[in-house]
């Protein structure tokens, strides 16, 4: 018996399928300029055919060691594959869209899904990391824990937020991204995570723009966001 001739595919082949589903699906028309070149995603400009702008996100799981995958994503890397992990982080990540945008929490709006890329709504922002001045940095906070706590209601807890993934737009519109992670209230970790993802934000907001106490509502909320009566929600379908 000879050998067998296999074939194994790449990022850059596998880029060109989920392109062509996409442009035959009537989709996308045209792919523009890179938006944004992260550790485990690119998101690039595009056009529709009506010529409606989108963003289309590549994820590249493998730029980075899948150590960060085992803390949170296991069913990620049971197949040792990183364009099995990539595409499974774009299904993630666009269920929980279509979850969370139709019950107004400020996320991308989800457009199409083809094997590890995903396409959404257009949307301009800075990462909140890179933010050198707010006009009103505790409203800002403020808008971050209301959109929390509405994902939680909905059922996906972050669980790894942080200021790189919270977009501000120049009218201070925040806009949370990168959800492939998200886990639902009954996951055993769930609590632990969004103590974690909050306690992140309020120091990062103490520290670079000095608030100190916060004010009762928002300590309020911060105790409704991690209360039990949160984490007895459905598990989304």
């Amino acid at each position: 018996m000879g050998l067998e001739r296999g074939f194994c595919i790449n990022y850059n082949g596998l880029d060109l399928l989920a392109l062509k589903s996409l442009v035959d699906r009537g989709v996308i028309e045209s792919l523009g300029r890179p938006l944004g070149v992260g550790k485990e995603a690119d998101v690039y400009d595009a056009l529709t055919p009506r010529g409606e702008r989108v963003a289309v996100k590549f994820f590249r799981i493998g730029r980075t060691s899948f150590k960060k995958y085992e803390k949170y994503r296991t069913s990620l890397i049971s197949s040792h594959s990183y364009l099995a992990a990539s595409a499974r982080s774009a299904s993630r990540e666009y269920k929980a869209l279509r979850i969370l945008y139709p019950r107004e929490v400020k996320v991308p709006k989800p457009v199409a899904r083809s094997r590890h890329v995903i396409v959404t709504g257009f949307f301009q922002g800075i990462e909140l990391a890179s933010i050198q001045q707010l006009a009103e940095p505790m409203k800002v906070l403020g808008e971050i824990l209301e959109n929390v706590k509405k994902a939680v209601s909905a059922g996906v807890v972050h669980s790894d937020l942080s200021a790189y993934n919270v977009l501000i737009t120049p009218e201070e519109d925040i806009l949370i991204i990168d959800w492939p992670q998200w886990v639902t209230p009954k996951h055993p970790m769930a609590r632990t995570y969004l103590r974690r993802d909050l306690s992140n934000l309020v120091k990062f907001f103490r520290r670079k723009w000095g608030i100190g106490k916060l004010p009762g509502e928002y300590l309020k909320l911060i105790e409704e966001v991690c209360g039990e009566s949160l984490f007895n929600v459905k598990k989304p379908s």
